[in-house]
């Protein structure tokens, strides 16, 4: 599912996120629970992820897995970077 905002940001789903990016839809909900990656809102039972943003952030975090590093650094250095939650 994709969907405008008013402020012509596109929303995608999870199931979108991943098809789009070859990350699993299991991934995608792992990285968001440990709050890796934003919900902007939610649409039915849906959430919904800025497209832009969600996907470089993933890009991101799959970069720094097949580097090496754990779920557990990347969650660390994105925080003390100041983009976690």
């Amino acid at each position: 599912m994709t969907v405008m905002t008013r402020s012509n940001k596109k929303l995608i789903s999870a199931k979108e996120l991943a098809r789009l990016t070859d990350v699993s839809y299991a991934a995608i909900n792992n990285y968001t629970d440990m709050g890796l990656l934003d919900v902007v809102t939610r649409c039915r039972r849906l959430r919904l992820y800025d497209a832009s943003v969600a996907r470089e952030r993933l890009m991101m975090i799959v970069r720094l897995i097949n580097e090496g590093y754990t779920l557990r650094i990347i969650t660390k250095l994105l925080r003390e970077d100041g983009h976690g939650q």
